[in-house]
């Protein structure tokens, strides 16, 4: 079972960059994109 993480990056090339490296490493990435939306648009 991969390990999940939340992963929270305005620049959509770091997002990637990240994406990448968790996903190598075995995690479940979800994403977004700006810390509000993490929050559920609090």
């Amino acid at each position: 079972m991969a390990r999940q993480i939340l992963a929270v990056e305005d620049s959509p090339t770091q997002a990637e960059v990240l994406r990448g490296t968790l996903e190598a490493a075995g995690y479940e990435v979800t994403e977004f994109g700006q810390s509000r939306e993490a929050k559920g648009g609090r």
